[in-house]
């Protein structure tokens, strides 16, 4: 990671500027010490304290990915030093379970970065159901992951969905605001009341008379949350077997995560990233459209 001091950094030392600017714990800032993980490369005689353009690295070789890498499918978005967005697959699950132990998402991006000779500890800020495609957010070190699940959903993250429902709506755009919670049975999440605050927003992309595709906005992150207020309200999810039935349209449900906008925790840009849709959500549209 690199950071460049600007002027209103001028005369501060690495330390204060380090957890002042950048938030690095004083836990943190020990570990990378104690393993030179930090270096300063001057740009100009500034005397005490840095200077203005100084160019201050951070590496975190102490750890290291430690997952087998295994080729598959990987369609990246966008990657830097510090972070990636994949378009993930669907069918493909983020990280090995009890039940699957290889061919998930971490060890094909373990395999693509070790041929880069990248050994970076790899830590998933964002998630997808194992049937769910889409975009995914992941962080190269510990301090890139703490800023990015520190970012706000619906302020300084927005995550955007496109899914195909069952019925046509009344209203073209709207907002479901319904606590979510577990249920009984462990395994299905519900609207109750014991539930979190939840809050999804929607708009009609396209009426399709039996079917609806929707623009889903979240505004807070719950389990299953898309597909919970959707089946609430009367409007599955096409293909969503956990919560309606089965699809002759499609042996998933659709659900894709279509965009990532977020606030670059070095930079401090927006960065607007989209996710195309799979190959067999698209043919879905096609059958409808009668194409």
């Amino acid at each position: 990671m690199k950071y460049i001091v600007k002027a209103q950094d001028q005369g501060m030392t690495l330390e204060d500027l380090l957890k002042e600017r950048l938030h690095i714990s004083n836990r943190l800032y020990q570990r990378l010490a104690g393993h030179s993980g930090i270096t300063v490369e001057a740009q100009t005689d500034s005397g005490s304290g840095l200077g203005m353009g100084d160019i201050i690295t951070i590496r975190f070789d102490y750890e290291k990915n430690t997952y087998e890498g295994q080729p598959g499918p990987l369609e990246i978005v966008y990657e830097d030093e510090d972070l990636l967005v994949i378009n993930k697959d669907p069918y493909v699950v983020v990280h090995p379970t009890r039940n699957i132990l290889e061919d998930t998402l971490i060890n094909h991006l373990s395999y693509y970065l070790y041929q880069k000779k990248d050994f970076s500890k790899l830590r998933f800020v964002s998630r997808l159901d194992r049937d769910t495609s889409g975009a995914v957010l992941v962080a190269k070190n510990p301090w890139m992951h703490h800023r990015l699940s520190t970012l706000i959903p619906g302020e300084t993250l927005v995550k955007e969905y496109t899914a195909l429902v069952h019925g046509s709506f009344k209203k073209t755009r709207g907002l479901i605001d319904l606590p979510i919670g577990p249920l009984e049975d462990g395994i299905h999440h519900g609207v109750t009341s014991h539930g979190r605050d939840a809050r999804t927003g929607f708009e009609v992309i396209e009426d399709f008379g039996e079917f609806t595709l929707l623009h889903l906005r979240l505004y807070t992150g719950r389990t299953h949350q898309i597909r919970v207020h959707l089946a609430h309200i009367g409007h599955p999810v096409v293909g969503d077997t956990l919560y309606q039935k089965a699809s002759g349209l499609i042996q998933r449900q659709f659900l894709h995560a279509s965009r990532l906008d977020f606030v670059h925790p070095v930079t401090g840009a927006w960065l607007k990233l989209e996710a195309p849709l799979k190959a067999d959500l698209k043919r879905v549209l096609e059958t409808l459209k009668g194409e």
